[in-house]
C-alpha cells in the first residue's frame, strides 16, 4: 500500500504489463522528466527477478512529507509471487500495453493478473493509468480497439523508445495517477480523510494546479485587477437665463483706421521726337 516512517509517506506505483512492452524504457524516460527524481535503482528479488525503481518528491500533504516510488519487474516473470507482492504493495498502477497485433492476448493476460491481485481494492478506487506503447509498429492496432478494463484518464499513446508521448504521459502520472493513489489510501482507511486539495502537492512537482470548475461568487472581487475608470467631473451648474426684456448689447466694433491717400508719382516727361534728316540729293549722271 504505502510505507510510513515518521512523517515520511512513500506511495508505491506499480508499472506492470506484458514482457517486452517497454516498462523499463518508460521508467527511464519518466525519471528523466520528473524534477527531483532519484537515479534508477536495480535490485534482484528473492526469486531472482530484476526489480527497477526510482523515487521523486511530491511535497507536503496532510501532515506527511510525500514521496512516490515507481517500480517495475523487467524481463520474463517466471514467479507470480514477485508480481503479487509488487501489486499488493502499490497504491496504483501504470499499465504498459503493447499495440502490436500479436500482443493482444498477452496484454489481456497481464491485465487479468493485475485485477486478480488488486482484488476488492478496485472498489476503493485503485487507480490504473493505461499506456499504449509501441505505436510506431506497422501492425499497431487502433487505440479504440484496445479494451483492457477500467482506467483513469485518457489512453496514453507513446513510443517510449523515441520519447514520443512521454511528456503527456508524465503529466498524466503526476496530475492524475498520483492524486488518485492518495485518494485511494484515504478511501481504504489507511490515511485520515482529506482536509486539503491535491493542488498543494501537484505544485511541488511542477505540474500546474487545476482550476476548480466552480462559478465565481458575485460578492468576490475578480482576481485580475483592472484600472478604475476615470471619474467624470460634475457638469457646472446651469447659468440663470437673462431676463426676456433685456437684450444683450451688441459688441462695439472698433473703427477701422483711416487710410492714408496714396501719393501719385509725377508723370515722366516725354522726350521730343528726334528730327528727321533731309534725304541726300542724288547727283545727276554725266
Amino acid at each position: 500500500m504505502a510505507t510510513l516512517e515518521g512523517n515520511k509517506l512513500t506511495v508505491w506505483i506499480a508499472v506492470v504489463g506484458p514482457s517486452g512492452a517497454g516498462k523499463r524504457t518508460t521508467l527511464e524516460k519518466l525519471r528523466a522528466r520528473i524534477p527531483g527524481a532519484t537515479a534508477l535503482v536495480e535490485e534482484t528479488t528473492a526469486e531472482s527477478q530484476q526489480l527497477i525503481y526510482f523515487e521523486f518528491p511530491v511535497g507536503p500533504w496532510q501532515n506527511f512529507d510525500v514521496r512516490v516510488r515507481m517500480l517495475a519487474l523487467t524481463g520474463q516473470v517466471f514467479f507470480d509471487s514477485d508480481r503479487e507482492k509488487l501489486i499488493k504493495g502499490s497504491s496504483g498502477a501504470l499499465f504498459v500495453a503493447s499495440r502490436a497485433l500479436d500482443d493482444r492476448e498477452r496484454n489481456e493476460e497481464a491485465r487479468t493478473n493485475l485485477d486478480r491481485h488488486v482484488g476488492t481494492r478496485a472498489e476503493a478506487g485503485y487507480p490504473v493509468l493505461l499506456q499504449l506503447n509501441k505505436s510506431d509498429l506497422l501492425n499497431a492496432v487502433l487505440p479504440s480497439s484496445v479494451h483492457l478494463g477500467a482506467h483513469i484518464g485518457d489512453k496514453q499513446i507513446t513510443v517510449a523508445r523515441t520519447g514520443t508521448g512521454i511528456p503527456e504521459l508524465t503529466n498524466a502520472v503526476t496530475d492524475e495517477l498520483v492524486p488518485a493513489a492518495l485518494m485511494a489510501l484515504v478511501v481504504e482507511g489507511i490515511l485520515e480523510p482529506v482536509t486539503s486539495t491535491p493542488n498543494e502537492f501537484l505544485a511541488a512537482i511542477g505540474a500546474p494546479p487545476k482550476k476548480p470548475a466552480s462559478k465565481p461568487e458575485a460578492n468576490k472581487t475578480p482576481a485580475a485587477k483592472t484600472a478604475a475608470p476615470a471619474k467624470k467631473k460634475p457638469a457646472p451648474p446651469n447659468k440663470k437665463p437673462a431676463p426676456p426684456n433685456k437684450k444683450a448689447a451688441p459688441a462695439k466694433k472698433k473703427p477701422a483706421p483711416a487710410k492714408k491717400p496714396a501719393k501719385k508719382k509725377p508723370a515722366a516727361k516725354k522726350k521730343p521726337a528726334a528730327k528727321k534728316k533731309p534725304a541726300a540729293k542724288k547727283k545727276p549722271k554725266r
